[in-house]
């Protein structure tokens, strides 16, 4: 289940918690009466060994937006602001407009594109698009000055030093929602944070260095927090799926790496 579930473009953060027994993931949705395949929830409730589905509503991201914190935790202040600028000014000497004008289907072939490997070169996106290498460069820059197209770096928070992940699921009174989600923005230890629909009115993913640092987040930080009745922890027990699609290794790799065993007859 978890290896179809990480080949669907429309999932992401695909996690197998500890036990073995629960799998969570993210879905994004089409909008209500758009054509396509059959939804994920469909397949799901049709697959032979799943119990139970649980599904929540993402409401309002509140932390972790732009991707985990921690991986530029060894830089200061000045340095992570000049890494920021770094990758969102254009390039030196190319014009762009904020403003995104006329989606045309070249545009749904970059976006595709970059969606399936956002380390796609200039060259590579101009043979999708049809495209120049210097409209290429002007198109992307434009989408992102507009807003319309980010890219986010795909971590492995473990490489950092911090291989325990958790997931919250937070019960809090609605009067408490915005000093709850304005503290888990800047609590270190809070990959991603967000308000959803369900019993659970708060989501969040932890990363920390120990199941002790766990501890001491839970009882300390979060324990701080007004306003929170009942807090459900599950450990991650390992990622089949982060943010970005998963990427196969092409034919050539697969020879590469796994070369064929010779054969006695």
């Amino acid at each position: 289940m978890t290896t179809a579930l990480a080949q669907r473009d429309d999932t992401s953060w695909i996690a197998p918690l500890a036990g073995g027994t629960r799998l969570t993931c993210m879905v994004r949705t089409p909008n209500a009466g758009s054509d396509g395949d059959r939804p994920l929830f469909d397949h799901l409730l049709r697959t032979p060994g799943i119990r139970d589905v649980e599904a929540s509503c993402l409401l309002r991201p509140v932390a972790g937006v732009g991707g985990w914190a921690g991986r530029t935790s060894a830089l200061d202040a000045s340095e992570q602001a000049a890494l920021i600028g770094s990758t969102t000014e254009p390039p030196e000497g190319l014009e762009v407009s904020a403003e995104s004008s006329g989606w045309g289907e070249a545009d749904t072939r970059l976006a595709g594109e970059l969606a399936l490997d956002g380390r796609a070169d200039v060259a590579q996106l101009a043979a999708v698009t049809g495209w120049s290498a210097s409209t290429v460069r002007r198109r992307v820059a434009g989408l992102r000055a507009a807003g319309v197209l980010h890219f986010e770096v795909d971590v492995n928070p473990s490489h950092f030093g911090f291989p325990v992940e958790a997931l919250l699921w937070m019960e809090v009174a609605p009067a408490a929602l915005g000093e709850v989600t304005e503290a888990l923005s800047r609590h270190a230890a809070v990959a991603f944070a967000a308000v959803t629909t369900g019993r659970a009115s708060v989501f969040a993913m932890v990363q920390c260095r120990d199941t002790g640092a766990l501890y001491d987040y839970l009882a300390g930080e979060l324990a701080a927090l007004p306003g929170i009745g009942r807090v459900e922890t599950a450990l991650v027990q390992r990622r089949a799926k982060r943010a970005g699609p998963l990427l196969l290794p092409t034919a050539a790799e697969r020879v590469r790496r796994f070369p064929p065993r010779p054969t006695v007859h």
